[in-house]
């Protein structure tokens, strides 16, 4: 279960039993209870605690909550027995599912709740166990876990597009249905609902009193309502069902992120979050930043494109994590500031603020860059600007949070990775590294931002204080803690965050750390001084490659070669006759005998040819950068100076190799640029695959956002063929096996009966 249950039974794990089963497991209960038992009882630390009744109408809630009192007080005269839960459930997931659950004091049944409101689904066990110790009916409410947001968000979006509200208008009317909830309750009925939400939010706006009068109106006004919008009337009520799923009116006052980690999931998965222009960096990524930072009580923090505030959040916790008196808590309220130009985006920021405590924090709407006398004025800053504005790019932001911050103050900044590597980026890069520290760079996973694919890095920048001597930890973070699960991100085991903050505070400390292939390692500056690529696929060196990671290789390495051939039979037809023979024809002298860059051993071109599309079809196989059947795409008819008839290795736009047995020809435009390797010496069958199989093992190094281009291809490293491979069967023998069985296999008939 979602919160922390094992809807199984207790012999196989779980915590929860079902009706005979109660009596089964407990024989000592049979006897009170009777023939009526009843529907679920829950266990807590291997003993009888909570029991659950459930009714099939959301308007039986009353008799479903006074059913399971009933019960638990029956299972409660039973020596040795205590439920200390009962939770009435009733509805059905179609229509409407309310949840109450009672907790067993010294006098009797209260309702529990944490934080002054009654907790509005089945208590997890965590905030059970709190209950219990404290003993009074009250608990601390847990931040749901992400699927619970995920659920409720894919539920509340298909609300609003039924009520015909658009994408651009459902984050704000969440955000009024949430302060409203936040105020007090109101009525629900459909003629006067929407008048009530704007009158509560309107209330609530006027207790905002550390923000001025007209920004007061202001927040008011940016999340009213429009009384037209008739489609919502009728279903404010769904709406609020699945907010109350997850607690959302004790969880507001509970102090942890509820309104940003909400926002992140609603607008990730539940709609088009780029089309309106917001990018969340997820929680664990803001905390993460604000560890690195090590953001200490009594400074101040900045973030000029603040969205929802995930980052002052992870900087306002750390704070009050250390503030132990009232004085201290006042302190940390004071010392965050951010800005942004969406007026929504700014009011749900302020909303979060408000919800931990923070109404003292200076959060402008407004855009950054028009501050009157912009000084060094903080001590951190962390942001992650929006990607890709032609009018205001990333770098605008770096360098203006870098203006905001005092000497020797620290800024994190979350960037697209081709802000680290274009080329035409370069100078930017060089002023950046000859005027400030840049202490790190992180690589984020891949997914990170998904649904959207946006490769980015961590840079950590130490403002206007230079180092000749002290380089630059990369890093490549390869799991956060999450996977990409049915179209949605889930926790993993294994994160790596942990360590890189670890090592980023001891490198930070001037101790020495030791590079760990495909991780960790520290560039000179006199390396990135002139511009060059700022992350850890440019500098890292990789794993070993030795002959059991050959041979991983060589097997990936011909399955595409069959996949190829089963998908597209007619490539055998362009083979080329002594594909051998033509890897031999070159100089044998001069081989490197030490790792080099591929330049060394291979001559690295881009492909001769434009888009499929323009070719009328043909013969000639036309490679592209698909990762399937050995990046074949199709076949064209192509002229002579762009067809390869020699021995070759393709290398598609994301660093997957390829060997090209046959006549083909190569894109060599656009975003699918494939580059074509030529041996510089004579290889064997073998050998060409050893390379074949150092690139591929080596693809984390290119991507959306940092393509296999010739430049850094030939920059790769790569090992010297060992003189222990073994030879090979030529190539065109192997080939034309595998067409001949797999022709037989497609033809094959059934056997006549005799």
């Amino acid at each position: 279960m979602r919160i922390g249950w094992n809807v199984r039974h207790p012999n196989v794990g779980g915590n929860f039993l079902e009706e005979q089963e109660i009596v089964d497991y407990f024989p000592e209960l049979a006897g009170a209870l009777g023939q009526r038992k009843p529907d679920f009882a829950g266990l807590l630390n291997d003993k009888l605690s909570v029991v659950i009744e459930c009714k099939a109408k959301w308007q039986d809630i009353d008799l479903a909550t006074r059913e399971a009192r009933d019960y638990a007080d029956t299972i409660n005269r039973v020596a040795g027995y205590k439920a200390n839960f009962a939770v009435g459930i009733a509805g059905t997931p179609d229509k409407r599912v309310l949840a109450r659950c009672f907790f067993r004091n010294g006098r009797g049944w209260t309702q529990l709740s944490s934080h002054g409101y009654p907790l509005t689904q089945l208590p997890a066990p965590a905030e059970a166990e709190i209950a219990i110790q404290n003993g009074n009916g009250t608990t601390d409410v847990v931040l749901p876990d992400e699927r619970e947001f995920f659920s409720a968000a894919i539920e509340i979006n298909g609300i609003l597009r039924r009520a015909k509200i658009e994408e651009a208008v459902r984050p704000k009317v969440i955000g009024a249905i949430i302060l409203a909830l936040y105020h007090s309750d109101f009525a629900m009925e459909s003629d006067t609902v929407i008048e009530h939400i704007n009158t509560n939010v309107g209330a609530a706006s006027r207790n905002f009193v550390d923000l001025k009068s007209d920004r007061r109106i202001f927040l008011a006004r940016t999340l009213e309502l429009s009384t037209e919008a008739h489609g919502l009337r009728s279903r404010v009520r769904d709406i609020v069902h699945q907010l109350e799923r997850l607690n959302v009116r004790s969880i507001m006052r509970s102090g942890v992120d509820f309104l940003g980690q909400f926002y992140e999931t609603f607008l990730r998965y539940g709609q088009d979050a780029k089309k309106l222009g917001i990018v969340f960096t997820p929680r664990h990524i803001t905390r993460m930043c604000a560890e690195l930072l090590d953001i200490q009580l009594g400074y101040t923090v900045y973030d000029p494109a603040c969205g929802t505030g995930g980052f002052l959040v992870a900087a306002f916790d750390r704070m009050m994590q250390q503030a132990t008196t009232p004085t201290a808590r006042d302190q940390a309220r004071v010392s965050l500031a951010g800005f942004d130009t969406n007026p929504t985006v700014w009011a749900l920021a302020t909303l979060n603020m408000f919800f931990r405590g923070d109404g003292k924090s200076k959060i402008t709407y407004g855009n950054c860059f028009e501050q009157e006398d912009l000084a060094p004025q903080f001590d951190y800053a962390l942001l992650n600007p929006p990607f890709s504005q032609e009018d205001e790019p990333e770098t605008d932001f770096v360098d203006h949070a870098l203006a905001a911050v005092r000497a020797g103050g620290r800024v994190a900044v979350v960037l697209k990775t081709s802000v680290v590597v274009d080329p035409k980026l370069a100078t930017w890069r060089a002023n950046l590294v000859a005027h400030h520290h840049v202490e790190a760079a992180l690589t984020l996973p891949l997914e990170l931002f998904y649904p959207t694919s946006s490769p980015t890095v961590v840079l950590m920048v130490k403002a206007h204080t230079p180092q000749r001597s002290i380089g630059t930890l990369v890093a490549r973070v390869e799991n956060d803690g999450f996977e990409i699960s049915k179209k949605r991100r889930i926790p993993v085991e294994g994160s790596q965050i942990d360590n890189i903050v670890c090592s980023f505070h001891q490198y930070a400390r001037g101790n020495h750390l030791d590079t760990v292939p495909n991780f960790l390692t520290v560039v000179s500056r006199d390396d990135i001084v002139n511009g060059d690529e700022i992350c850890a696929e440019r500098w890292l060196p990789s794993n070993d490659f030795g002959l059991d990671e050959y041979e991983t290789h060589r097997s990936k390495t011909f399955q595409q070669l069959a996949l190829a051939i089963a998908n597209y039979m007619a490539v055998t037809d362009e083979l080329l006759e002594d594909f051998e023979g033509l890897l031999c024809q070159e100089s044998q002298t001069h081989r490197p005998v030490n790792p080099t860059p591929l330049a060394e051993w291979f001559t690295v071109s881009g492909g001769r040819s434009t888009g499929l599309k323009n070719y009328a079809p043909g013969s000639i196989p036309y490679v592209s950068s698909g990762d399937s059947y050995n990046g074949i795409v199709g076949f064209v008819e192509a002229p002579t100076d762009e067809l390869y008839t020699s021995a070759c290795v393709t290398v598609s736009a994301f660093g997957r190799a390829c060997i090209q047995p046959w006549r083909f020809c190569a894109r060599g435009n656009g975003g699918s640029a494939v580059r074509v390797l030529k041996p510089k010496f004579a290889l064997s069958l073998s050998e060409l695959v050893w390379f074949v199989g150092q690139i591929n093992a080596q693809r984390w190094r290119f991507h959306y956002g940092r393509m296999a281009i010739g430049a850094r291809l030939k920059m790769l490293v790569v090992n010297p063929p060992p003189p222990t491979l073994p030879l090979m069967r030529p190539l065109k023998d192997t080939v034309l096996s595998f067409k001949t069985g797999l022709f037989e296999l497609i033809h094959s008939q059934p056997m006549q009966a005799r």
